[in-house]
């Protein structure tokens, strides 16, 4: 489960997951992008950057690789409900 609460409209937001000694981070930007990182051990092992789009509770973020991701808000917590890799 990710920490943090996704919006429902575009504005400056993030949320987190912990993963043992890995920190996964989404920051959506008002401007419909968002950045993608994880750190592990205090250090970025990994970037994506892409956009996003909201429709209704859920959040559609698309990579520049075209890696689609989707979470959804549910009694104030958020879920990843859809990773796709093609």
């Amino acid at each position: 489960m990710w920490e943090g609460v996704l919006s429902i409209t575009y504005k400056d937001t993030t949320i987190t997951n912990i993963l043992g000694d890995m920190i996964l981070t989404y920051n959506f930007k008002e401007d419909k992008t968002y950045e993608y990182t994880v750190t592990s051990n205090n250090k970025i092992v990994h970037t994506e950057n892409g956009t996003y789009t909201i429709n209704g509770k859920k959040v559609v973020c698309t990579s520049e690789e075209g890696i689609v991701t989707t979470f959804i808000g549910a009694d104030d917590k958020v879920f990843c409900i859809e990773y796709v890799k093609e």
